[in-house]
């Protein structure tokens, strides 16, 4: 089915969320609760939460990890509760940064900066300052620490160095699994990092933040336009993703990752629509969200917005692109965006999208206009005849300057 799969309104306002690995349970956690639920019986377990509004959120095996304060907090299935200190006394100098998945994380201390193995406590990484600026990738499995002009790119856990290059302190800096990105202005660098891969290019607008998938970054201007550049070859910009074609007025206030192989979610506080970046084609997800996170293979998306919780299967909803010869009109769309009508010349095509079912009606267009469920069909006499959108609503003619006379 078309829209949303689930939909779920919780005892407070959601402060997170997070999926596990397999993309097969989330974990929700509003000012009250800890929520588990499982994706495909929408099986769900509460369990009081002992941090009202976490920092971090995961869910691993059956242990709920949470970030709050200076604390790494455990939650199991039966609410036993196990918090221990994410960095030593000694290496609290500043406030450290916790990688998505609470895995590792960056702590201070006098003598330096480390990254601590959060699993069994080795440091795995030393820094050559006392205060690095950290970058993780949405996975946790990338780190890059930028420090004294300089960024390393980390590969996790472990802690191998894959890339060091020359970059300013204050630069805007992202990274993912595959590619890294920074811009100054509208001019934008991509590179592969631990290869000789990049490409420097300059953009239509300058970016407001950007989204790294495997194979593009995907660089969001203020008002959700959208261009796309890969580390060996820049591809041209995404059309008709802009506010305007959106039919936004407001700027984009956030994009995230939704499938690391091409689609992001670019959230307005009007709505948030889902952008495929392989056909460019969009399509809306919801109003708006305060939250929008997807499993780690793109397979499912969780909305958040106050209290409620919807999760979406974009294989059920990913837009359909159709590419067929529109004779003289323009394609008209019904007010619940669930019906397309276009001219075939001689007849007019409806088609309903969460079917693909369709019927033809025969009248010649030059010209179409919509509204509140009926199409009017002006023909190349410039007669006008009404057309109801579902099927076997039969045509009304009406006479020019005449009125109605059929």
């Amino acid at each position: 089915a078309r829209g949303p799969a689930q939909t779920l309104t919780l005892d407070d306002a959601i402060e997170a969320v997070a999926f596990d690995r397999a993309g097969h349970r989330l974990v929700i956690a509003t000012r009250r609760s800890l929520y588990l639920r499982v994706l495909a019986d929408g099986t769900t377990t509460r369990i009081a939460s002992p941090v009202a509004r976490p920092d971090h959120l995961a869910l691993d095996g059956d242990t709920i990890w949470l970030g709050a304060d200076h604390q790494r907090v455990a939650v199991a299935l039966d609410g036993a509760i196990t918090a221990t200190d994410v960095c030593p006394a000694d290496q609290r100098r500043a406030a450290h940064t916790l990688a998505p998945d609470l895995r590792h994380a960056v702590c201070y201390g006098d003598d330096g900066a480390v990254v601590r193995d959060l699993t069994d406590g080795r440091v795995v990484i030393t820094a050559a300052s006392v205060g690095p600026r950290p970058v993780f990738s949405a996975s946790g499995r990338r780190l890059a620490l930028l420090e004294a002009g300089t960024v390393t790119i980390h590969e996790l856990p472990g802690g191998r160095r894959l890339d060091a290059r020359a970059l300013t302190a204050t630069a805007p800096l992202v990274i993912g699994d595959q590619l890294a990105a920074t811009w100054d202005g509208r001019t934008v660098t991509v590179w592969r990092p631990g290869t000789d891969e990049q490409v420097t290019r300059a953009v239509v607008d300058a970016p407001a933040f950007a989204v790294p998938t495997d194979r593009a970054v995907a660089f969001v201007a203020a008002d959700g336009a959208v261009a796309l550049v890969g580390a060996t070859a820049a591809l041209p910009d995404v059309g008709l993703v802009g506010t305007p074609a959106l039919g936004l007025t407001r700027p984009a206030i956030g994009a995230s990752l939704l499938d690391p192989d091409g689609a992001i979610a670019i959230i307005h506080p009007d709505a948030v629509s889902r952008l495929d970046l392989r056909t460019g084609a969009v399509a809306r997800l919801a109003t708006t969200a305060d939250h929008a996170v997807a499993s780690a293979d793109g397979a499912v998306v969780a909305l958040a917005r106050g209290a409620t919780l919807t999760t979406w299967s974009p294989a059920t909803i990913a837009p359909v692109v159709y590419r067929r010869a529109v004779a003289d009109a323009q394609v008209q769309v019904s007010d619940d965006a669930e019906t397309l009508a276009w001219s075939l010349g001689e007849v007019l095509e409806i088609r309903r999208l969460p079917d693909d079912a369709r019927h033809t009606v025969a009248v010649a267009a030059r010209s179409l206009a919509h509204d509140h469920g009926r199409l009017a069909v002006v023909d190349r006499d410039g007669a006008v005849t009404t057309v109801g959108l579902a099927a076997g609503a039969p045509p009304r003619r009406l006479a020019v300057g005449a009125g109605p006379v059929g």
